[in-house]
């Protein structure tokens, strides 16, 4: 790594590869990071930056640290070359709507590498640089399911969220540009998308209001040979079996009296926030993103600590009502779905995870409200821990998190 140029904009991403990797593994290089804070490339220098954050802020601090904003600094990106006149016009609007509150950014994060476990990167994905078509059936429409990018699995039962669906967030002609943007920048090249293809493709799945999954788009267009690479190839995914079988065969109360005694908040919510697991995905996701589960630190809950763990091993076992799915089926026979975000005499409102806007409905239009009885928190998150002592740390953290 001592000879590759943090100017180089192909360089620098494989540099912030490396930082993210320390970063992971709780290893600080402070050589590496400052190379990438000397960087010429813009949106490196907003990445190490905010691998500093957690450095000197979230390591040292603590949860105070954590709740310290980041530096927040909205990257100029230069229009590559390649690009006409007008679709570099086009880019620079793109690079603007990228980096909005609460849309690709929030996730994705400026260096476009996403975050580990929970969102996958953009960068020399053929998600993004294949098939227009896919990508943009994706964007207005959102996508939830088992996905393979580099390699890696991004899983809903691992606690992955759905991506967003920008169709009432975004016009024709600014979807275009942000997925212009983001197949040309980072080393991505790929042709431009104009407002067009996006008005034909949304004109033709007007009446779709659920997320695709992953294998619906791949069997209408397949990953390309030349582009795939390892998304085409899983890299066998870390299970650890025998720690959640050792979880459900002990009693709760040990598990919480052991976690009391010998786990480490600092550590306990280092794994809340970078494990596999995703925690934080759910209960603190990034601001603007739909919460699907309490936020531990304001719940407001008469669960015990032993139910609080009995809740992590068993979701199902018993549902917060706040964050239940519901199926609300009408008198017309259509039936919506998604999380009851309030109810009274005249209406309910539901918040679907397909839809930005809540749907609201009225209480004389409904013949029939279900509740779901399995839980939006995923089963076997434990299996993503790699030993009882990180369990007991993760479980600390939770339990005094709740606590204050």
């Amino acid at each position: 790594m001592q000879d590759f140029d943090p100017h180089d904009e192909t360089e620098a991403h494989y540099l912030l590869e490396a930082l993210w990797m320390h970063q992971q593994h709780g290893v600080q290089d402070q050589a590496l990071l400052e190379k990438l804070l000397s960087s010429d490339v813009k949106h490196a220098v907003v990445a190490a930056k905010t691998v500093r954050h957690f450095w000197f802020n979230v390591d040292a601090k603590g949860a105070s640290g954590f709740m310290a904003p980041a530096e927040v600094e909205l990257v100029k990106y230069a229009p590559p070359q390649h690009l006409s006149r007008a679709d570099r016009k086009a880019y620079r609007i793109g690079s603007e709507i990228y980096q909005r509150e609460a849309h690709c950014a929030t996730c994705h994060l400026p260096h476009g590498l996403g975050t580990p476990n929970v969102y996958p990167p953009l960068v020399g994905s053929p998600w993004v640089t294949g098939s227009e078509e896919r990508l943009i059936k994706l964007t207005l429409h959102g996508l939830w399911g088992r996905l393979l990018v580099e390699g890696k699995t991004y899983d809903p039962s691992r606690g992955v969220p759905p991506m967003t669906a920008f169709r009432t967030l975004l016009k024709d002609d600014e979807l275009a540009a942000v997925l212009t943007f983001v197949r040309n920048t980072w080393g991505n090249q790929a042709s431009p998308v104009s407002a067009d293809s996006v008005k034909q493709v949304r004109e033709q799945t007007i009446d779709r209001s659920i997320f695709w999954k992953p294998e619906e788009l791949l069997a209408e267009h397949p990953l390309e040979a030349s582009l795939a690479g390892n998304s085409a190839v899983a890299v066998e995914e870390f299970s650890n079996r025998a720690l959640e079988d050792e979880l459900l065969a002990t009693s709760l109360a040990e598990l919480v009296n052991v976690a009391q005694r010998e786990g480490n908040i600092q550590r306990g919510k280092k794994l809340f926030f970078e494990s596999s697991a995703a925690c934080f995905a759910c209960h603190e996701p990034p601001r603007g993103v739909i919460r699907l589960g309490p936020d531990l630190a304001k719940v407001n809950t008469p669960l015990s600590a032993e139910e609080l763990v009995d809740s992590i091993l068993r979701p199902s076992k018993l549902i917060n009502k706040e964050f239940a799915q519901v199926s609300v089926l009408t008198r017309d026979g259509q039936v919506q779905t998604g999380i009851r975000v309030s109810e009274s005499d005249k209406e309910i409102i539901l918040q679907n995870l397909a839809h930005p806007k809540p749907i609201t409905i009225s209480q004389a239009d409904i013949e029939e409200v279900m509740e779901s009885k399995v839980s939006l928190m995923p089963e076997n998150l434990a299996r993503q821990l790699k030993s009882r002592k990180e369990f007991n740390d993760l479980l600390k953290y939770v339990i005094e998190t709740r606590k204050r």
